[in-house]
């Protein structure tokens, strides 16, 4: 520290991540006891601030929230979460489109990644299970009634998160969210939640804890503690002390840092600690190569063409031999469209999922169709309809809300893709065969039918509903197809070679 003084930097705060070595450095300058704010070992009339990095914070919470039963009765629990993914995984319309595998089973290496476990807290998440929670019973199993303190627990982690990562002064203006404001006063409310309102759920949250492990480890609450003490400590300081404009609290992570450790820990194929002759190699691969992290698609020339395997090899074929005709099961559906009222139905979630889908849709019609009737059969305003729940639970003001006509034609477009491909797999060129099928008969439909406008017009909204809504049925079926042939080993324990966790 004495070396980067001298070389002109001012140090303000220390952050690290919960390593043993780190923390006995940190208890160390505290003098034996870890505080968040201690006087400044360069200088004593300045304060250095004390911290353990927010990404591995939320990492460590994510991984005991979905191992542990926390709270009183283990009321906290994943197992809503879990649900929730086993009961959308084989859909084509998800509430919670990330919710993959894994976010809620990751192995050893995957947890690792940081957005995975925001994603897991994350306002989708939390609104899905609000809706299956009031639901519960009706258009969802009783026991999500019981959802509300894991609930509850989500949006408190996830809202720590979302002060401690807060990035520029005008994303909170084009996300409508108060909370990814920047700091630009110490009397901010978002700094007094800090101070006291999360401290206090956690300790109660503690307290109500019946056993060790109906809480989170020792580890995690210090360091969860620390932190949420440091930033806001550090946050008033800067504003107060050394008289700064605002503050964006992401550049107090430690994460461009961590990169360079998780590239050395994914190359060696686990999460587990490097022995020195792993980290030496590791450090020779970024010297030589220049990257620091692993890019989706190699950017790297092969010399020989690779072989393709016989499993390929084996599916093209098939492919080749499928027809490519829609079939027949899937063109009946499409006569359903020939109705003259909307029937009723049930607030299902996948159909709640349509209706947010829905919002999406109308305003792609409003904002490339320049036709008021259009805009006026495909929209509708905001109810206490049941459907429009899921919807409501993640509005902060910008979303839109289709009307019931159009929410018919999305859910039987729904069930004619997920017919077309349940017979054929294997269907060739998919969007353009099921777009050149759907198109017909949403224009010769009466629901969504402009009487001031011609047949080309009718055309031209049917295919932009087309396109726009199959596609991503399309990436969804592709996803759970990726995520159901997933190679994964679950440990009911950790297990005592590290070579199994490899492999």
């Amino acid at each position: 520290m004495n070396k980067v003084e001298e070389a002109g930097f001012t140090i303000l705060r220390f952050v690290s991540n919960k390593h043993k070595v780190n923390v006995s450095a940190m208890t160390h300058l505290c003098g034996g006891f870890l505080t968040y704010r201690i006087e400044h070992p360069c200088d004593p009339e300045r304060l250095l601030f004390l911290s353990f990095d927010y990404c591995h914070v939320l990492k460590n919470i994510r991984s005991q929230f979905l191992a542990r039963e926390l709270g009183k009765k283990g009321e906290v629990s994943s197992t809503y979460v879990k649900k929730l993914y086993d009961l959308q995984k084989g859909w084509i319309v998800k509430p919670v489109r990330s919710l993959t595998r894994k976010h809620v089973y990751p192995n050893n290496i995957e947890k690792m990644n940081v957005k995975r476990a925001v994603e897991v807290f994350s306002p989708d998440v939390t609104a899905a299970l609000e809706f299956l929670k009031d639901q519960a019973g009706h258009g969802s199993h009783p026991s999500f009634a019981f959802a509300g303190p894991a609930i509850a627990f989500m949006k408190n982690i996830f809202r720590w998160f979302t002060l401690h990562d807060t990035s520029s002064k005008v994303e909170h203006i084009q996300q409508r969210f108060p909370d990814a404001r920047h700091y630009d006063s110490p009397e901010d409310d978002r700094l007094e939640w800090l101070n006291v309102t999360f401290p206090m759920y956690i300790e109660e949250l503690k307290k109500n804890a019946a056993s060790p492990e109906g809480f989170l480890t020792t580890e995690t609450y210090e360091a969860l503690l620390l932190t949420t003490y440091s930033t806001a400590a550090c946050v008033r300081y800067l504003l107060v002390t050394e008289k700064f404009f605002f503050v964006i609290t992401r550049t107090f992570s430690s994460d461009p840092i961590e990169s360079m450790f998780g590239t050395l820990r994914r190359s060696l194929g686990c999460n587990d600690q490097l022995d020195v002759r792993l980290a030496m190699s590791g450090l020779e691969k970024l010297l030589k190569t220049g990257i620091a992290a692993a890019s989706e698609g190699s950017n790297v020339l092969h010399t020989e063409q690779p072989e393709p395997s016989k499993g390929l090899l084996l599916t093209a074929t098939e492919a080749c031999n499928s027809s490519g005709e829609l079939p027949q099961e899937a063109a009946h559906v499409l006569k359903r469209l020939k109705v003259a009222r909307v029937p009723a139905s049930l607030p299902t979630l996948q159909l709640s999922a349509t209706v947010y889908v829905g919002g999406y849709i109308g305003r792609v019609i409003k904002e490339h169709v320049m036709c008021d009737s259009g805009c006026s059969l495909t929209t509708k305003p905001l109810s206490d309809q049941p459907l429009q729940q899921l919807t409501r639970n993640q509005d902060r003001g910008g979303l839109m809300y289709p009307s019931d006509k159009l929410v018919y034609v999305l859910d039987i477009l729904r069930l004619f893709v997920e017919t077309a491909l349940k017979e054929d797999p294997k269907l060739k060129k998919p969007l353009r065969t099921l777009q050149e099928a759907a198109v017909p008969a949403i224009v010769d439909s009466a629901l969504l039918s402009c009487p001031h406008s011609e047949r080309l017009h009718h055309e031209e909204l049917a295919q932009l509903i087309c396109l726009k809504f199959i596609r991503p049925l399309l990436v969804n079926y592709a996803s759970a197809a990726t995520d159901k042939n997933d190679v994964y080993k679950s440990f009911s324990k950790t297990p005592l070679s590290r070579k199994y966790v490899k492999l």
